[in-house]
């Protein structure tokens, strides 16, 4: 009996228990559908009427709800400095109404985002673990996505995201199955741009796996359709572009009843595709894909159609340059600059830039090379004015400008300062990514349930042609690294052409002498590394070994790759003690990198052997008498026992 009793308030406990958390989901999900707060920024998502959302005359003078409010007000107007002080004066009330508390901490958080460009971490933790009470703003996947795009400007905060949407994702046990997979996207995409490719890769694939399991067959195919979005734009941006016109076209042919809803999930595999096509010179096909494109702009977004124009316009008079149609090239650029001038949204945003670089490469196809000089001159100023990203895009026409016109030392600075910012250049494509990346993922978000408002359109116009911009950038960027074949393309330094290349330039001015210093660098023992490890470690050791020793020389010293495992360094403008600090720099920032060497007859790690010297240098035969006494300097390093530097004596 006493048994019996005892079962039976177990089960009362657990009957009671359950009641209780279904009252509490229920209670929760009211709350929020019930919130005058949710409620109006929701409505202001839809009507855009701020009046409406920022009446006050409701609520008492310095109440909470007030402040709110009036923050929304200046938040919404662009004024965030104010904004901020609106929401800390209703955070500092310590309101009863949870919901208040959570929307004023999200949008304190963007407000600090805007003004200095990163988030609070703390802050966006606390709102990620205050949602997961309620069912409705659990599953709101773009309020996640615009609390955690603020805290994502580094590689640590970026891995701090991953790491806190992973733990939200085990968590929380109100989160729907399609919105889960939706997170993982979000994952999948910060590990892309930590260029943790394969993870990022991986990650697509399962979630494409595991989306079979949803029955609503737009929901799976709009999940599957920004997945192999995703892995396409990776290989494209390692430049397999036949794989990535593959994967492109599986987004493609997935179907989504609606059109409307079509176009606006598939656009960015379309406009991706064609420029796969034209990185592989197929211009045929390219023409064809973007005739495509334009037969979606019915079904687009008006905010969006202008954009889209612009940038298909842009990409046929490219090829048209490329074919020498230079009358065609200019009738698609008029169309651009017509597009420019008349459309008021924001979505083209950098758009003038690269059309304007795309009239560059037409003036100098039609040798109008005053007119090239005069544009670049103008968009380099503007860049640098605005901090735009286009520095390297802009030196890498200015290369083709000298090269054609023969004014050898213009070529010689601008190839300098593009191959400096080509060095930077993934650290740039990140920072200015992320500059985006609060309004960016609207444009790769997985829509479900609600129209786009204007204001995520507005948020999809500019990340879509931001990303857009910096993925050409960066293919024009390593297109023409190629082309001036100046480049080792295991280390990405200098190779021996660019040491012809500084022959001539010295002959070409010899009218005044510099002081030169001369470094050549081998590796210790190299063939018995090579012979130990492997190759491909080999390979692997000599990337490294450039890297310290870009790392260790000044901005604009020359380092080349004088043979396999050997280097060279020039040195304009150097002291002899200067010298012998940047070699010991160089031995110091690569006993730190702690390469294991146990075949090594000198050391456990991975050592250098150095040979310097300098002198004053006026013609090529200079340097190159001043190259052999380095060499000579170098066996005196070797024969005195190596890992070590030393300083021809004159």
């Amino acid at each position: 009996m006493k048994k019996s009793k005892f079962l039976f308030g177990i089960i009362i406990a657990v009957i009671v228990s359950v009641g209780i958390l279904f009252f509490n989901r229920t209670s929760n999900k009211n709350r929020v559908k019930n919130s005058i707060i949710y409620n109006r920024i929701s409505n202001y998502d839809k009507d855009r009427n701020l009046e409406l959302l920022t009446d006050t005359s409701k609520f008492k003078t310095e109440s909470a709800e007030k402040y709110f409010f009036d923050g929304l007000k200046y938040y919404y107007s662009n004024n965030y400095l104010e904004a901020e002080k609106f929401f800390k004066r209703s955070e500092l009330k310590n309101s009863k109404d949870p919901i208040l508390n959570l929307y004023t901490q999200f949008f304190l958080n963007n407000c600090i985002f805007k003004i200095t460009g990163e988030g609070d971490i703390q802050r966006v933790r606390t709102i990620l673990r205050n949602i997961k009470k309620y069912p409705l703003l659990a599953n709101d996947t773009d309020f996640i996505w615009d609390n955690l795009s603020t805290i994502l400007s580094s590689k640590n905060s970026r891995n701090v995201a991953i790491y806190t949407l992973q733990k939200y994702i085990d968590n929380t046990s109100n989160l729907e199955y399609s919105n889960r997979l939706k997170l993982k996207g979000y994952i999948s995409i910060f590990l892309m741009l930590n260029e943790e490719y394969a993870d990022s890769i991986y990650l697509f694939y399962q979630i494409i796996s595991e989306a079979d399991k949803i029955k609503e067959i737009n929901t799976k195919n709009s999940i599957k359709i920004k997945a192999y979005e995703y892995i396409a734009h990776m290989h494209f941006l390692l430049e397999d572009y036949d794989t990535a016109i593959e994967k492109y076209n599986l987004a493609i042919s997935l179907p989504i009843d609606d059109k409307i809803e079509e176009a606006k999930i598939k656009y960015g595999s379309y406009t991706n595709r064609t420029a796969s096509y034209i990185q592989l010179k197929n211009y045929e096909s390219a023409k064809f894909y973007s005739q495509k494109t334009f037969e979606l702009l019915p079904f687009l977004p008006k905010e969006i159609v202008n954009g889209v124009k612009t940038f298909v316009y842009n990409n046929l008079a490219r090829i048209a340059i490329y074919e020498n149609n230079f009358d065609k090239a200019t009738e698609y650029l008029t169309q651009c600059d017509f597009l420019l001038e008349n459309s008021k949204n924001l979505g083209i945003l950098n758009n003038d830039m690269f059309v304007n670089l795309s009239y560059c490469e037409l003036y100098i196809a039609q040798k109008k090379y005053s007119q090239a000089e005069k544009l670049l001159n103008e968009l380099l100023e503007k860049n640098n004015s605005n901090q735009l990203g286009f520095e390297g895009e802009i030196y890498g026409i200015q290369m083709q400008l000298y090269e054609k016109t023969n004014q050898f030392e213009k070529y010689s600075k601008a190839h300098e300062k593009y191959f400096h910012t080509n060095q930077d250049f993934n650290l740039q494509l990140r920072k200015d990514y992320l500059k985006f990346a609060e309004k960016s993922f609207i444009a790769d978000k997985l829509r479900e349930e609600e129209k786009l408002s204007l204001l995520k359109i507005r948020i999809l116009i500019f990340s879509v042609f931001i990303i857009l911009l910096l993925v050409f950038l960066q293919i024009r960027k390593i297109t023409n690294l190629k082309k001036n074949n100046f480049t080792d393309q295991l280390t990405n330094v200098y190779n021996r052409k660019y040491l012809k290349r500084i022959y001539e330039n010295l002959d070409k001015s010899s009218t005044k002498s510099f002081n030169f210093g001369v470094l050549m660098i081998d590796i210790d023992y190299f063939k018995k590394y090579n012979d130990s490890y492997g190759h491909v470690k080999g390979d692997y050791v000599i990337k490294n070994v450039a890297e310290v020793l870009i790392y260790s020389v000044r901005k604009n010293d020359s380092v080349i790759r004088y043979g396999g495992e050997e280097f060279l360094i020039i040195l304009k403008e150097i002291q002899p003690l200067e010298l012998e600090k940047i070699c010991k720099k160089i031995i110091e920032n690569l006993k730190q990198r702690d390469i294991p060497h146990e075949f090594s007859l000198v050391s456990d790690r991975l050592t250098l052997s150095i040979g310097g010297t300098n002198n004053l240098v006026k013609t090529s035969e200079d340097l190159a008498s001043l190259i052999k006494e380095a060499d000579s300097a170098l066996y005196q390093a070797k024969e005195s026992g190596r890992n070590r530097y030393f300083i021809f004596k004159k």
